[in-house]
C-alpha cells in the first residue's frame, strides 16, 4: 500500500492495459475497506460526493512525423491545495520528450520533477508545501508544459497521455488535510488557451555531443539571464548567468561525464527547459 506524507491512498482504483491508466468507480465493498482505514489515519478523506476533483486540462491537437508541438498542462478546481503529485505517461511510439517549461505557479521549480524515467514515457511530478502554506489558482492556469517530437502521425492526443499511479498515487491534498483525486482531461481544440511564449530556447548544437555543446536562445529585450544544467537527479552539475541584449545568443557548455542531462533558461519572462545527451 502507498502512502504520501503517512496517509493513505485515495479511494480511486486503476486498472492498466498497455501502461495506460483507466479509473474505475471504487465498489461499496473497496469503500468499506477505505472507510475502516480512515480510522487510523491523522487525514481526513474527500468522499466521492462531495469530493472537487483537481483536473490536469490538456488542449488536444494535431502532429505530424517529425513536428515538435506543446502539452500544456493546465489546472482547474485547484483551491487551497497544499500538496499535489502524479506521474505523467506518454506513448513513446508516437512521441518522444524534448524539453519543458514552468508555467504561472510561482512556488513550482525544477526539483518537483522526476526525469529518470522520461525516455520511458514517464514524467514524475511531486509538490508540497510544508510550511502550512496552501494555494488557490484560476481555472486554466498553467501548470508547466512538455515539448514533444511527433515520432507518428498524431490525430490526437487522447490515446497517447495518461496518468499512471504504478509508482506513485495520483492525489493532491488541501489545507485541511483532505485527499482528493487527480484526474487528466484531454480537452477539444476549441477550447485551447494558448501560450504566450516571449523567448525561445533552442535545442543545444550538436546534441548528442562530447564535452561541448552550444545552447541557443532568444530574447525581446535586454536582460540578465542563467542557465543551468541538470542531471537525471535534479542536481545542478553546471550554471552561468550574465546580462544578454536583445536578439539572438548562445551559452557554451562544458561536460566531463557521459549521461542524460537537462538545461532550463531563467529568464524575466519565465522559465524553458529542454533535454542533451553527453557521449563519451
Amino acid at each position: 500500500m502507498k502512502y504520501l506524507f503517512g496517509v493513505l491512498l485515495l479511494p480511486i482504483f486503476f486498472s492498466f492495459s498497455f501502461q495506460k491508466a483507466i479509473a474505475t468507480p471504487a465498489t461499496a465493498e473497496q469503500l468499506k475497506t477505505i472507510s475502516e482505514s480512515q480510522e487510523q489515519s491523522p487525514t481526513k478523506w474527500l468522499s466521492p460526493e462531495d469530493t472537487d476533483t483537481l483536473i490536469l486540462a490538456i488542449p488536444d491537437l494535431e502532429a505530424a512525423v517529425g513536428d515538435t508541438f506543446t502539452v500544456a498542462i493546465r489546472v482547474k478546481n485547484f483551491k487551497q491545495v497544499a500538496s499535489l503529485q502524479f506521474d505523467f505517461r506518454f506513448d513513446t511510439m508516437a512521441m518522444s520528450f524534448v524539453g519543458f517549461g514552468l508555467g504561472d505557479f510561482d512556488p513550482l521549480g525544477i526539483g518537483s520533477f522526476g526525469f529518470t524515467n522520461v525516455d520511458k514515457g514517464s514524467l514524475r511530478f511531486a509538490w508540497a508545501d510544508f510550511s502550512d502554506n496552501a494555494y488557490s489558482l484560476a481555472d486554466n492556469t498553467l501548470l508547466f508544459y512538455a515539448e514533444m517530437e511527433a515520432k507518428q502521425p498524431v490525430a490526437s492526443l487522447l490515446p497517447y497521455l495518461s496518468l499512471s499511479d504504478e509508482i506513485i498515487d495520483l492525489e493532491y491534498v488541501n489545507s485541511d488535510l483532505e485527499k482528493g483525486a487527480v484526474m487528466l482531461q484531454v480537452e477539444t481544440l476549441s477550447s485551447i488557451v494558448p501560450i504566450q511564449n516571449t523567448f525561445y530556447l533552442g535545442a543545444c548544437q550538436p546534441n548528442p555531443f562530447r564535452l561541448e555543446t552550444m545552447v541557443p536562445f532568444k530574447i525581446p529585450t535586454a536582460a540578465k539571464l542563467s542557465l543551468q544544467v541538470y542531471n537525471g537527479l535534479g542536481q545542478v552539475v553546471w550554471k552561468k548567468e550574465g546580462r544578454f541584449p536583445a536578439g539572438a545568443g548562445s551559452f557554451d557548455v562544458s561536460l566531463q561525464e557521459q549521461g542524460v542531462y537537462f538545461y532550463t533558461l531563467h529568464t524575466p519572462w519565465g522559465s524553458q527547459t529542454r533535454k542533451m545527451v553527453s557521449q563519451p
